[in-house]
């Protein structure tokens, strides 16, 4: 980056958010993280370039939840604050079901999917900052990230845990279901110059290639001696390859490997793991 700059890091809080404003602020950067009783509360301010990146555990669990933090708050921020860009992190989850993935593929919802109604919060997050005409409000469709986060909820995290602290691991889709996944790392190179110099107004961050649970579960046990206990008759998950021509031609964008990326995850879990057992009495 050519210079420094102010950034609000919405969501400073969570797994992205905080990452994403530690490195932000190491490499000498203005950061302000607001908290979620500050949000109504920014209108008077400059922000500068914002990422939103809150979050909701669960948004099948806390619909209405879901959607304050993914719209509400969002059209806040959008319709009161000053703000030299921001960035939406939305999802490539919403490429389940569509025919292609590149930025300008049809979407679709999925009456069936448990996890619909994130999607659809996700989607109408996007359309708002769509609808506004300044061209600095921009969306990012962030790929499965692969990183440290030590109370993390989704697959990978709970794979690592189970199988350091329990030696197995219980699988509930078949190791032939695939997806995206990108290292933390590379979001957090890349968001920044996306907004201090992004032409465009949506951008895929993933790595373009989908790695199947099997493999996943085989990286794992390279690590940590486990065995995976996989459910019988499960039923196979494929997530449309992400297409990311747009971030390599602006960007030259290639993602980390994915097997280093994840080899490493496991070393901080370990550690981790490590330290609390010490400190328990």
């Amino acid at each position: 980056m050519a210079h420094l700059a102010r950034f609000t890091v919405l969501g400073a809080n969570g797994f992205l958010g905080g990452a994403l404003a530690a490195r932000l602020a190491a490499d000498g950067h203005q950061v302000f993280r607001p908290t979620r009783s500050e949000l109504q509360s920014l209108g008077d301010r400059d922000l500068g370039h914002v990422f939103y990146s809150l979050a909701t555990k669960d948004a099948r669990i806390d619909p209405y939840g879901a959607f304050e933090t993914h719209v509400a708050h969002l059209a806040q921020i959008l319709r009161v604050s000053f703000f030299s860009s921001l960035t939406y992190i939305s999802s490539t989850r919403v490429y389940l079901g569509a025919q292609s993935s590149d930025e300008a593929s049809e979407l679709k919802i999925l009456p069936h999917d448990d996890n619909a109604i994130f999607n659809v919060m996700k989607l109408a997050g996007e359309q708002l900052c769509f609808a506004d005409e300044r061209p600095v409000v921009r969306v990012v469709r962030l790929s499965n990230l692969i990183g440290f986060a030590p109370d993390g909820i989704s697959l990978i995290p709970i794979l690592i845990k189970d199988a350091l602290k329990k030696g197995k691991m219980r699988l509930t889709i078949s190791p032939q279901s695939s997806k995206d996944y990108v290292a933390i790392e590379d979001a957090l190179d890349l968001l920044p110059r996306i907004a201090l110099e992004g032409r465009l107004r949506c951008y895929n961050l993933a790595s373009s290639r989908n790695v199947s649970l099997g493999e996943i579960v085989r990286i794992i046990q390279s690590e940590i001696p486990s065995v995976g206990e996989w459910r019988s008759h499960a039923p196979t998950i494929v997530f449309p390859t992400i297409d990311t021509n747009r971030i390599r031609e602006e960007f030259a964008f290639v993602a980390r490997p994915l097997r280093g990326a994840l080899i490493s995850v496991v070393s901080e879990y370990r550690q981790h793991v490590t330290m609390q057992r010490t400190l328990v009495p």
